[in-house]
């Protein structure tokens, strides 16, 4: 039997752009479904199919892989690759800007010895001149690497 999905209410929404704007000063519109298929995991759905669509077709198969991952809300909010991808070019807060060398190390999926200022551990947006490279966790000393294993690059 497939888990219980959660379609977000406009209320909810908010509360996710919200997060969005503390963490990143990102300002995005979100029009689209977004789905809450698992605990702590967001995806958003551009689709043509509705919310009573999507409830229904979650009840006859597991709907995990509907639409785009968009973040996961485990310790605070961390953007999906993809979403990274998409929304954070305009984040201009907890944005950490690799170096040449570094982004290269970024990209082979290695973790960093970062020093990052306070207040600006958590997640973060990675960039290297005026591309996004992902999202990581700044610790203080280190910057952990979440770029997907299939979109590493090896060179």
């Amino acid at each position: 039997m497939s888990e219980q999905l959660e379609i977000l209410n406009r209320a909810k929404k908010e509360e996710v752009k919200d997060l969005l704007r503390k963490r990143y000063n990102l300002k995005i519109d979100i029009p689209h479904h977004l789905i809450k298929p698992a605990k702590n995991k967001l995806r958003i759905f551009t689709g043509d199919l509705n919310s009573q669509d999507l409830l229904i077709l979650n009840a006859l198969l597991t709907v995990e892989t509907v639409g785009l991952y968009f973040a996961s809300l485990d310790d605070g909010l961390r953007l999906g690759y993809d979403a990274t991808m998409l929304y954070a070019k305009k984040a201009d807060k907890n944005t950490i800007i690799l170096n040449k060398e570094e982004a290269k190390k970024w990209l082979q999926g290695h973790d960093l010895e970062k020093e990052t200022k306070k207040g600006e551990e958590g997640f973060v947006v990675v960039k290297h001149d005026n591309d996004i490279l992902g999202v990581g966790k700044a610790t203080g000393k280190k910057l952990l690497n979440f770029v997907p294993k299939e979109r590493r690059v090896f060179i």
